[in-house]
């Protein structure tokens, strides 16, 4: 619990806060005698960004989706540009596994229906064949080094043209991905449906 906790509050701050806020990188060690008082003499050095933070909004986006930190944060992995881009988009793709699979099969009804009302947006991107093709194809690429018969290299930021896809790929996973985690909000919050717009969220 206490690491639910500690993760969920960095997520929660990436979006209300800064998203480059991390954990402390030095962790403190001290040692001590037995027999003698413990002692600790420590000196930190405050810089403050100019972002301010809201406190209360904080706890209360905190609190309210609590529930959905699994796939919040996956969400924010999908953007990270410290993660490799092939994780980033299956960070995406299994929120979409987490909503349209029970027991390892795909809810295919549910799934061609979503997928329908998102088709504009695979268009507007430039893929233009059925959706469905494109979000399972990249994902075989993205998860094995090599797929298909011709046993084709896996995507890898050295594979320029499979990299460019996945790039293009990513912002139409996210509004895809965003709109399944609003939906499952209840209203409690909502997230904006850009990586741009990641620290838009509207609570209750």
């Amino acid at each position: 619990m206490i690491q639910a906790i500690k993760e969920h509050l960095l997520t929660v701050l990436h979006i209300t806060y800064n998203r480059e806020c991390q954990f402390f990188e030095r962790p403190l060690w001290a040692f001590a005698e037995l027999g003698k008082p413990y002692k600790i003499s420590l000196n930190i050095k405050i810089h403050l960004t100019r972002s301010p933070l809201h406190v209360e909004d904080t706890r209360r986006f905190f609190a309210g989706s609590f529930p959905a930190r699994e796939e919040i944060r996956l969400l924010l992995d999908g953007t990270n540009i410290h993660i490799p881009l092939q994780y980033r988009y299956l960070s995406l793709y299994k929120i979409l596994e987490l909503e349209f699979k029970s027991k390892s099969k795909w809810k295919k009804a549910q799934l061609a229906q979503f997928l329908k009302e998102h088709r504009s947006h695979f268009r507007k991107a430039g893929f233009l064949r059925k959706p469905s093709i494109y979000l399972h194809s990249v994902r075989l690429r993205c998860a094995h080094i090599k797929s298909g018969k011709k046993e084709r290299f896996g995507v890898t930021h050295l594979n320029y043209r499979e990299a460019r896809q996945v790039e293009r790929l990513l912002p139409v996973i996210w509004k895809m991905c965003t709109a399944v985690i609003n939906q499952r909000a209840g209203g409690k919050f909502a997230l904006g449906d850009s990586p741009e717009e990641v620290g838009r969220w509207i609570k209750e």
